[in-house]
C-alpha cells in the first residue's frame, strides 16, 4: 500500500512540473489548484485572449489599442490594482461573453473582506457615434491622451460585447475630483451588445453614457457612490429591465437616475433623448439620506415607461432648466420627455411627501426651472401612481442579499405600456424590472452584492 501511495505522489508532482497551471482543464478544478497570474500593463495591440485559468491583475491604465480585439472567456477573472482601469479605445473592441453559470468578473485586487469602492478605476468603452458637442471629446476621468478620444457619425459603431459581467469596487480618482465609473461607454454605437450587466459598489456612478446610440438589457447598478444610470452629450439608446439600487447610507448615493443633454448648450443635437422601459429603483429606505429618484436637467428628453420608485428620502423627481420643462409631454404624445406607467412609493418626508418644495417665482435666485412645478405635472397624468404599493419585499432594502420580486398579487401587474418592436420584450406586461411573483428572476444566480 505504501508503495502504491508513493508511485501515485510521484505521478503527481511529475504531472505539476510538466503540465503549466493554464493547460490543466478540469484536473485544475478537481485537485482545486489556484489559477496562474498574470500582471498586465502594457497596451494591447493584437487580438488577445484572457481565459478562466488565469487571473489577471491590471497594474496601470491599459489600453486596448486601434484594431484589436480582447476576447475574455467566461468565467475569468480580472482584478485591478489603484490608478488602474481597463480602456478599449474607439478603433477597438471588446468580446466579453460570460454565462449565468460563469459571469465575467472585474473587481479589486484586494482579498474579499478587505474591498472598499475606488479600489481600481474600471471598465472604459470608447466609439465613435455621435454626441452632441462638435469634435472629439477626451473621457471623463482619464487623463488628456489621444486614445481616449470618442465621438464620430457611426450611429451603428460596435465597441464590443459585454454579457454577463460584474463590476466591482470600482471608481479610482485618477485625477483629483475625477474618477472613472464603474462602467463608461463614450460615443458607443447600435452595434454594441450589453446584456445581464452588473455594477456593484462604486465611488462615482454606476453605468455613464456620454453620446452614442448603445443599448443597455438586463442590468443591475447597486450600491453606487453617486449616482445609478447617468447620461448626456446627445445619448439616443435603449434600455430595458434595470435595477438601480441605492445603499442604506447617509454617506454615499445621490439619484437613481441623473440626466442631461449637454452643460454647455442645453439644446445641442442630437439631444440626449434615451428611452427607458421597465425599471426598479430602490433608494436607500435611510430617512436621513439625501437620495433622490432622478434629476432631469440640462435639456434632455427621454421616453420613460414602467418604472417603480420607492425608497428615496428626499424626492421623486426633479426637473431643472427651461429647456428641460419645455420638452415635457403636453398629453398629446408631441413633447421629447415623457414619463407614464409609474408608481411611486415611499419616497420623499415621511414617505409620502413625493416633491420638494420649489419657488414658483422666477425671480427667485433658488429657481432653477423658470418656476415650473413638477408636481403639478406628474399627478395630472393618469397613470402615474403616488402611494400605491408595488408590494416589493422588504429584501428589497437589503444590501447584502435583496430580493426585487414584487408579490404575485402586485398592482404592477396592472395597466403598462409594453414597448413595441424588435429590440424589445413586448411580452413586458407589467410594472418594474422584474415580473411579479417570478420565482426565477432574470438576475438571480450570477449577480452578488458583497460588502468588501
Amino acid at each position: 500500500m505504501r508503495n502504491r501511495d508513493a508511485r501515485f505522489a510521484t505521478i503527481l508532482l511529475v504531472l505539476g512540473l510538466v503540465l503549466p497551471l493554464g493547460c490543466m482543464g478540469p484536473w485544475q478544478d478537481e485537485w482545486n489548484l489556484a489559477p496562474t497570474e498574470v500582471h498586465v500593463s502594457e497596451s494591447i495591440y493584437t487580438d488577445t485572449v484572457w481565459n478562466k485559468e488565469t487571473r489577471y491583475v491590471l497594474q496601470d491604465l491599459v489600453y486596448v489599442e486601434s484594431g484589436a480585439e480582447l476576447r475574455i472567456e467566461a468565467g475569468t477573472t480580472i482584478v485591478g490594482e489603484e490608478a488602474t482601469a481597463l480602456i478599449v479605445t474607439r478603433d477597438a473592441t471588446i468580446h466579453a461573453k460570460g454565462t449565468a453559470a460563469e459571469p465575467i468578473t472585474f473587481t479589486s485586487n484586494r482579498a474579499a473582506g478587505e474591498r472598499v469602492p475606488g479600489d481600481w478605476g474600471g471598465l472604459v468603452l470608447l466609439g465613435k457615434a455621435p454626441t452632441n458637442d462638435e469634435g472629439f471629446n477626451f473621457i471623463e476621468g482619464v487623463e488628456d491622451d489621444p486614445r481616449v478620444f470618442y465621438g464620430g457619425n457611426d450611429e451603428y459603431d460596435n465597441c464590443g460585447l459585454l454579457e454577463y459581467v460584474r463590476i466591482q469596487f470600482a471608481g479610482y480618482e485618477i485625477y483629483q475630483d475625477n474618477e472613472i465609473n464603474g462602467l463608461t461607454l463614450g460615443g458607443c454605437g447600435r452595434s454594441t451588445i450589453m446584456r445581464n450587466i452588473q455594477v456593484h459598489a462604486t465611488v462615482d456612478d454606476g453605468i455613464e453614457f456620454f453620446g452614442g446610440t448603445a443599448n443597455l438589457f438586463n442590468a443591475v447598478i447597486s450600491s453606487p457612490g453617486d449616482d445609478g444610470l447617468d447620461w448626456d452629450r446627445g445619448w439616443q439608446g435603449n434600455v430595458q429591465f434595470l435595477i438601480v439600487t441605492q445603499k442604506d447610507s447617509t454617506e454615499v448615493g445621490d439619484n437613481g437616475f441623473e440626466a442631461d443633454n449637454w452643460e454647455e448648450d442645453h439644446d445641442a443635437t442630437p439631444r440626449s433623448m434615451p428611452s427607458i422601459y421597465n425599471v426598479t429603483m430602490v433608494g436607500s429606505g435611510n430617512p436621513d439620506a439625501g437620495n433622490r429618484g432622478m434629476t432631469i436637467r440640462r435639456g434632455t428628453g427621454a421616453k420613460i415607461r414602467n418604472l417603480i420608485m420607492q425608497g428615496f428620502p428626499k424626492e421623486s423627481v426633479d426637473l431643472r432648466d427651461v429647456e428641460t420643462v419645455a420638452l415635457l409631454d403636453d398629453g398629446e404624445g408631441t413633447g421629447d420627455l415623457s414619463f407614464d406607467y409609474m408608481m411611486v412609493y415611499d419616497v420623499g418626508e415621511g414617505g409620502n411627501s413625493w416633491f420638494s418644495d420649489e419657488p414658483v417665482d422666477p425671480k427667485d435666485e433658488d429657481d432653477d426651472d423658470g418656476g415650473y412645478v413638477e408636481e403639478d405635472y406628474f399627478t395630472s397624468r393618469e397613470n402615474i401612481s403616488f402611494g400605491a404599493n408595488p408590494k416589493l419585499p422588504a429584501e428589497a432594502y437589503d444590501d447584502v442579499n435583496p430580493d426585487f420580486v414584487p408579490a404575485l398579487d402586485s398592482p404592477a401587474m396592472e395597466g403598462t405600456s409594453p414597448p413595441q418592436g424588435e429590440i424589445w420584450d413586448d411580452a413586458a406586461d407589467f410594472i418594474g424590472a422584474v415580473r411579479p411573483g417570478d420565482t426565477n428572476p432574470w438576475y438571480a444566480g450570477w449577480t452578488e452584492f458583497p460588502e468588501n
